[in-house]
């Protein structure tokens, strides 16, 4: 039986200051083949709160192309 994974384009975004000086290597992009993986400079948990306007601007960008 082979495994099947979602095919389903996802972005994952992350605070920088979150990562705390780790590298971001997130374990669902092995899982999932079209997850798109994007860091926040100057940016903590709360990337929405934070920065609303680049946050916003990268969901936009990948609703249009996904």
């Amino acid at each position: 039986m082979t495994e099947q994974r979602p095919t389903v384009p996802t972005l994952l975004i992350k605070g920088e200051t979150d990562l705390r000086g780790k590298p971001y290597s997130p374990r669902e992009q092995n899982y999932l083949p079209r997850a798109r993986a994007v860091v926040l400079p100057d940016c903590g948990h709360m990337a929405n709160m934070e920065q609303p306007e680049a946050f916003n601007r990268l969901v936009l960008e990948f609703l249009a192309n996904p």
